[in-house]
């Protein structure tokens, strides 16, 4: 409990869900916390398929990616990041929101672009749309621009 603590206080401060380490080396050494009939290095690949490492060091669920992996219908991952850059944009017209959250409010803006640019582009042309209708822009959130640019979106 102490150490999920620290991990949410200190590592955790944008909104991500953070792996402690020492649970990942424990998939690989304890069956318990594997599904019956795999590897600890089995395991950890399909964990890997689902967490991504952060700026700092730690692992977080890659919740956007992962969703959009996991949708019953793969056609509506459009809807999915278009929803997602809309909250991002809806919170950060709140005043109060913005105040109190701003980096992270950045750093889901900061994430969302991330993932976008590594959608192809012929997964928009499939679905007639265009990657920069689901990067979150400057013009809609301007502390986006004192970010450095590769992190605002990789390109």
């Amino acid at each position: 409990m102490v150490r999920a603590y620290e991990l949410e206080s200190k590592a955790a401060i944008y909104p991500r869900v953070v792996i402690d380490p020492a649970v990942l080396n424990q998939v690989r050494e304890d069956p318990l916390l594997r599904r019956h009939g795999y590897g600890g290095d089995e395991e950890i690949a399909d964990i890997r398929k689902m967490i991504e490492r952060g700026e700092n060091g730690f692992w977080y669920v890659d919740y956007l990616r992962t969703m959009l992996g996991e949708l019953d219908d793969p056609d509506h991952w459009p809807e999915v990041l278009k929803l997602h850059k809309q909250m991002i944009i809806r919170r950060y017209a709140d005043k109060e929101s913005r105040t109190a959250s701003l980096d992270k409010l950045l750093w889901l803006a900061i994430y969302q672009n991330k993932l976008v640019s590594k959608i192809t582009k012929s997964n928009f042309e499939e679905f007639g749309l265009r990657r920069g209708d689901f990067e979150v822009r400057t013009s809609e959130l301007s502390e986006l621009a004192r970010m450095p640019k590769r992190a605002r979106a990789k390109k």
